[in-house]
């Protein structure tokens, strides 16, 4: 799509864009602007927060889910490991769980074990050091009768 004269675009997420660049650009310290992308807008003008915001979306900066998860001791990652999803019913369960937690501000990581024992095992051993801020299981049940 080519672009049109006086028509923004969305910064591209960047993984070399720090606070330290946004505070540059805003010329303001790197804890105003630390404050400012953590929600504690009370100390600052609104001036200065228009500024710092400007230059969040100029250079492209996003907030690092990993910095932020050492830093408050939990994420918004939550692990869903599902026994089976060619199965209707799991993958029913997987997708009404995603869309609870999204709306409760996190995200999911689905692992789909396809009724392998050992697969739940990489998939438990594997999200272990990722933070999460909670794992759930949905296992295959056999019906009675």
């Amino acid at each position: 799509m080519k672009r049109q004269p006086n028509q923004t675009q969305p910064s591209p997420m960047r993984d070399d864009v720090s606070l330290a660049t946004v505070a540059a650009r805003a010329g303001v310290s790197v804890s105003t602007v630390s404050r400012i992308v953590n929600g504690e807008m009370r100390r600052a003008s609104p001036a200065t927060v228009a500024r710092v915001l400007e230059a969040i979306e100029a250079v492209g900066y996003r907030p690092n889910p990993v910095g932020r998860a050492l830093q408050r001791g939990h994420s918004q990652l939550v692990a869903m490991i599902a026994a089976n999803l060619d199965n209707p019913a799991m993958a029913t369960i997987a997708s009404s769980t995603e869309a609870a937690l999204r709306e409760a501000g996190y995200v999911m990581i689905l692992c789909d074990t396809h009724d392998r024992p050992e697969l739940q095992d990489e998939y438990l051993y594997a999200m272990r050091p990722r933070w999460c801020a909670a794992m759930c299981w949905s296992r295959q049940c056999r019906a009675r009768g």
